[in-house]
């Protein structure tokens, strides 16, 4: 497996995240990885949360909808964290 790196620092007087190799992590964290994520979620989840988990199990399996990589760059937006893919 290709390796990836994480380091964090200053940038332009902000602190910031570096992912370098991040396209080995976008592959690691792709459609197969997020089936497995989600698998295991469905199995225990909420029950009110089956039939929403079901369904992005469903476009994972057909290679739609978010990846587990969105999800970790949407946590960094979503925290107001600026995060640099290299």
């Amino acid at each position: 497996m290709a390796k990836v790196v994480t380091s964090a620092g200053i940038s332009n007087g902000q602190f910031c995240f570096v992912l370098r190799n991040s396209d080995n992590a976008r592959d690691a964290l792709g459609y197969a990885e997020t089936v497995r994520q989600l698998t295991d979620r469905l199995a225990h989840c909420h029950p009110t949360n089956r039939q929403r988990v079901g369904a992005d199990l469903d476009r994972a399996r057909a290679g739609e909808g978010s990846t587990a990589f969105d999800w970790l760059v949407d946590t960094f937006k979503f925290r107001g964290l600026r995060l640099e893919l290299q």
